[in-house]
């Protein structure tokens, strides 16, 4: 394998990894060459850890191999154990060490081979051995064997993760020997942003239990309550004496140790399996969520209500169902309880949870294990039902003057989830911590921010909302770029932004994750010192995965902006990756408005309706139509010079305006008042007021942009056009003129012709004002599929032939 191909400057040469499950014994050989000063950096120091309450290490040799001469690396003296308990942060303590070998004198070229071997393993599996062999990894592996020498009279159950070579088995005297190898494997470069429950990396399992049922009876005698102890029963006793009803008694005892009870794990040797008695947890008042969730179990069965711990994976969830059962599936412990007949799911870990008892937040786990005898496999956790979004972000603009410092005031409620992280943020956090970070957030875009108020909070636990609003001043919203006059101001959804994947990685091989289940609405109103106009935007953008809704309009001087980002799914598969990502990058180029005022701009002075009028449009479309009229006067009385055939026989029956002529024939009466409409309800507010008029197509008007001016008039004009042709359809097709036919072929086509242009002038517009993509398509697609049925039928319709005969 070429240098080349290293990852990060690292080749694995050997990755050899040699098990004994009658010895309870691991011999691992790893030699791996360095190509360079990163992968120096990154593998000349190893580490070695192992569980001193069950394992013990051996470090048979380290050698580093340059110019053909194998140099030792291995000194006592050079070898530190250290304490170092990697997962501190989230207060669990298993008790391992690690042996820290720094190398000495290592250079880019040379190659690191070293040896050590592990005896020993956890007794809480009963003697029974369970792993995972990596077949693939991110750097390249030159060569990679797993040899596993099995005792005789035991189960083995093997399962393939991915593209993994099968095993060459042999005998070795009474043990058989499984032996999996590759040669020449690549490096693997994962896809960013994939779903946690999704490992690119092929792998192979080792289990010996055949199934879920036979998991779930291992884990029964760690979790039996042979006696709960006095004090959960005083406990219970209280809890109940203060509880009206059993669900005011479950969520008490729920209250109780979340609250109560400390999140600490000291999971040392059998530890990391076996929960401690809930008395102990009790009476030192802290656990990991294994004694957590024993000791909720505990005070429901004193108070009367069924519950069992609850095995899940908080990464694996669904994909759970994809790994062959064993007990290292699991790295975390909940609480199914039965209630009333209804079955609830509870984590005894969370803390500062509100809301009622159904509603109790629980992350999508989705798969869970129960620990009860009667278990035959994975129970399936059905998902929280959405009820409205979980962050509402409230923004208020107040511009006294596009000179002075705006009132900015923003009100987040948060509910569900995001109620449960802000209670348990500003509990756990200063609040003048808070309040410098929230300005901070904001300073970024708007630098003339200062606080106005100090951060308030509303919590209701019950229903679980919790609500912020901060109040700020903000100076210079509205300001000049250099050297010119027009003033700008920018309002931009951050909360949604951050929500949304990044749509730079389109060549995708592997699904793309979601921030499911994310909901969030943005909206902002802004109140401005003058009247102000703009095009009313509404556009939807909706896959089976995701939903996103961006909204704007104005009336007098409010302007108002909506945004709304629904994840629906956690994942989006690999085939439909590309382009949703796509749609994301087009939602991301959109988000944010910009609001541009010229302050050398005459002051509008409030005007009545009549005055308001846009006269030179207003003529030019009355021309339009008089000139449309007269053209379509002489359609009406042109005579086609080829001679009219009277129908044959058989065709007479087919005289008249019947049929599917007859549903054409409404669409031509009901088309003109279409049209009377959209221009009522799309051109009156716009293009006939010159207030709006001059906002759209006047140089620092409120929403300029040059291709305003072409695209709606040219709207308007062919409207009018098509108002005029649609009258005379509707003439000749009642006088059954021979001229009707054409007529509507021409119609059919002007028309798909001009939606497809019209779509296309809208894309030069900013996406953030440019129509609907779906609903521009939706109208292009119906001019298609209109021309597509009725253009054939007028020319190869026998009724059409028979009755357009005048």
């Amino acid at each position: 394998m070429e240098a080349a191909d290293a990852g990060n400057g690292i080749v694995q040469l050997l990755l050899d990894h040699q098990m004994s499950p009658a010895d309870e014994a691991l011999f691992v050989h790893d030699a791996r060459k360095l190509t360079n000063a990163a992968g120096v950096q990154r593998g000349s120091q190893l580490s070695f850890g192992w569980d001193p309450s069950y394992q013990t290490l051996t470090l048979h040799f380290v050698s580093v191999l340059r110019g053909g001469k194998r140099i030792n690396a291995l000194r006592r003296a050079d070898v530190k154990v250290l304490e170092r308990e990697t997962e501190m942060d989230w207060h669990l303590y298993d008790g391992s060490l690690t042996a820290l070998l720094v190398l000495k004198d290592v250079r880019p070229g040379d190659v690191v081979d070293y040896a050590y071997s592990v005896h020993g393993e956890n007794p809480i599996l009963g003697g029974r051995y369970f792993d995972g062999l990596g077949m693939r990894g991110s750097v390249p592996y030159a060569e990679v064997r797993y040899r596993l020498l099995w005792p005789p009279g035991r189960a083995l159950y093997t399962k393939a993760h991915g593209e993994v070579p099968d095993p060459v088995v042999t005998p070795q005297g009474a043990f058989t020997e499984y032996l999996w190898e590759a040669k020449n494997v690549p490096a693997l470069l994962a896809d960013s942003d994939l779903p946690s429950w999704f490992d690119p990396y092929p792998w192979v399992q080792i289990s010996e239990l055949a199934s879920w049922r036979d998991v779930a009876r291992w884990a029964v005698p760690l979790y039996e309550l042979a006696t709960p102890g006095e004090a959960v029963r005083a406990e219970a006793r209280r809890i109940e004496a203060a509880g009206a009803t059993p669900r005011d008694r479950v969520v008490a005892a729920l209250r109780f140790v979340q609250e109560e009870i400390r999140y600490l794990g000291l999971e040392m040797g059998t530890g990391s399996y076996r929960p401690n008695p809930p008395r102990d947890v009790l009476a030192r008042r802290f656990g990991d969520c294994k004694d957590k969730a024993l000791l909720f179990v505990a005070l429901l069965g004193e108070l009367g209500v069924e519950a069992r711990p609850a095995l899940v994976h908080t990464e694996e969830r669904q994909g759970l169902e994809r790994w062959h059962p064993s007990p290292v599936a699991f790295n975390h412990v909940i609480v199914r309880v039965i209630l009333e007949g209804k079955e609830l799911w509870l984590d005894p870990t969370r803390t500062r949870q509100g809301g009622a008892l159904e509603e109790i937040w629980l992350p999508p786990f989705r798969r869970a294990l129960i620990v009860d005898s009667s278990t035959e496999g994975l129970a399936t956790i059905p998902e929280h039902p959405g009820r409205g979004p979980w962050v509402s972000v409230a923004e208020t603009w107040t511009v006294p003057a596009f000179d002075a410092a705006a009132s900015f005031v923003v009100t987040t409620t948060r509910r569900g989830l995001a109620a449960d992280a802000a209670r348990a943020n500003f509990a756990e956090t200063s609040r003048d911590v808070i309040e410098k970070g929230s300005l901070e957030f904001y300073t970024e875009r708007y630098p003339g921010i200062s606080q106005e108020a100090p951060i308030e909070t509303t919590d209701d636990l019950a229903a679980n909302v919790f609500v912020v609003r901060e109040s700020y001043s903000v100076k210079g919203l509205f300001a000049a770029e250099d050297g010119k006059r027009l003033l700008k101001a920018s309002f931009y959804p951050q909360e949604i932004r951050n929500a949304l994947p990044d749509p730079g990685s389109r060549q995708r091989t592997m699904p793309l994750a979601l921030p499911y289940p994310d909901h969030l609405v943005h909206e902002a109103v802004v109140h401005l010192p003058t009247d102000w106009t703009m095009p009313v935007h509404d556009e939807t953008v909706a896959t089976w995965a995701f939903r996103f809704v961006s909204q704007a309009s104005s009336a007098g001087r409010e302007v108002r902006f909506r945004y709304e980002w629904n994840a629906l799914r956690d994942a989006i598969a690999v085939a439909e990756a590309g382009p949703a990502l796509a749609k994301i990058s087009k939602i991301v180029d959109g988000l944010g408005w910009e609001l541009t005022y010229d302050p050398d701009a005459p002051v509008a002075q409030p005007t009545s309706a009549w005055a308001d009028l846009n006269l030179p449009v207003i003529a030019a479309t009355l021309l339009l139509l008089v000139l449309c009229a007269a053209a379509a006067v002489k359609l009406a009385k042109w005579q086609l010079t080829t001679p009219t055939l009277p129908p044959s026989p058989s065709d007479e029956s087919l005289v008249g305006l019947g049929g599917w002529l007859a549903l054409f024939g409404f669409g031509c009466v009901v088309r003109p008042v279409v049209i009377l409409v959209q221009v009522a309800t799309s051109h009156a507010p716009t293009v006939f007021r010159s207030s709006a008029w001059s906002a759209l197509t006047s140089p620092g008007g409120a929403s300029y942009h040059p291709v305003w001016a072409p695209l709606l008039l040219g709207e308007l004009f062919v409207n009018v056009a098509l108002f005029v042709l649609s009258l005379l359809l509707v003439v000749v097709f009642f006088q059954k003129k021979r001229v009707f036919p054409p007529l509507a072929i021409a119609t059919l086509t002007v028309m798909f012709v001009l939606s497809v242009a019209d779509n296309a002038a809208a894309q030069f517009l900013p996406a953030s004002v440019r129509p609907a993509s779906a609903a521009a398509t939706t109208e292009v697609g119906r001019a298609a599929i209109q021309g597509f049925l009725w253009i054939p039928y007028f020319v190869r319709s026998r009724r059409v032939r028979a009755t357009f005969v005048n």
